[in-house]
């Protein structure tokens, strides 16, 4: 008889998802003691990017290690948006989840799974994008800069196991642009703390560490180009829009965008196994086209 575990999807506060999400860890289970996994979406009201890309690398977790993704569907609006970013489709097999596959859904441009030769083309075809669709006076680069460096955060500091996972989705109502992207690594408060190990320095909590990380300069020289500026930029352009940030990762929990203008960063209530990062951009504080071609000739 084949043994199948069964996860139910409910849109939670980020709290019980984050619990959700570690409670259903593959890790936690014998290997090969699992035939399928059913995700049951019957029960799910409304879903985000952060709660999707985080799924998606749940998933991912099973089918690397050979266990069958089977799917109860969402009703109503879940399921049509499900449809439409093709989430159904993403584990059955001959589909290339990471390579770019357009969605059905024109605010949404379709979830990914990041693979490194992909980021730049990634993040240009979404600047280009919402561009061409929703702000052909307006120039993108603080889009697509924040995606590369979350992308760049990935194979910088996770060694995950599981390739990750972004979304990127426009909210014409609000204003803003919502970009979403998770892995399974190591988390960024680990990898730092084994790159200043062999340093010789002082082991952070979890929370102090992911401070530091964002700090100009602070970098795991993980890779050439990791100048230790990614998470710096990350911040700086989410703030030249207005936007917010927030970013679990083990141990710690950075949230930006309170009413103060201040990054605050603390202790992440419930454990995340990686990093999951939710970036909001407010499109009405976009620079005109014209306004950022002139000042890239002041420099």
């Amino acid at each position: 008889m084949a043994k199948e575990h069964r996860i139910t999807v409910i849109a939670y506060n980020m709290n019980q998802w984050l619990k959700l999400i570690g409670d259903n860890r593959l890790l936690s289970r014998p290997v090969g003691a699992l035939d399928k996994l059913v995700v049951d979406f019957s029960k799910a009201k409304f879903l985000q990017p952060c709660h999707l890309v985080s799924l998606a690398c749940l998933i991912e977790e099973y089918y690397k290690a050979g266990v069958q993704i089977e799917f109860i569907e969402a009703v109503g609006d879940v399921h049509k948006y499900l449809c439409n970013i093709k989430f159904y489709h993403y584990w059955t097999p001959g589909f290339n989840r990471n390579r770019y596959t357009r969605g059905e859904i024109n605010t949404a441009l379709c979830l990914w799974q990041v693979d490194e030769e992909m980021i730049d083309t990634y993040s240009t075809e979404a600047k280009r994008y919402y561009e061409a669709n929703y702000f052909n006076d307006k120039d993108l680069g603080n889009l697509s800069r924040p995606l590369q460096e979350v992308f760049n955060n990935i194979y910088d500091h996770a060694e995950s196991p599981v390739s990750g996972y972004v979304l990127t989705q426009y909210y014409p109502n609000r204003d803003e642009i919502k970009l979403s992207v998770c892995d399974f690594g190591m988390g960024i408060p680990t990898k730092l703390n084994d790159t200043w190990k062999t340093e010789g320095k002082e082991r952070l909590s979890d929370e102090d560490t992911l401070k530091a990380a964002f700090e100009a300069g602070v970098s795991s020289k993980s890779t050439p180009r990791n100048k230790g500026l990614g998470l710096f930029y990350l911040l700086s352009n989410v703030k030249e829009l207005a936007g917010s940030l927030t970013l679990w990762s083990n141990n710690a929990l950075l949230e930006y965008g309170n009413a103060n203008g201040e990054s605050v960063f603390r202790r992440n209530n419930n454990f995340f196994g990686g990093t999951l990062i939710d970036v909001v951009l407010k499109t009405d504080f976009l620079p005109d086209a014209e306004e950022t071609e002139e000042s890239e000739f002041i420099f």
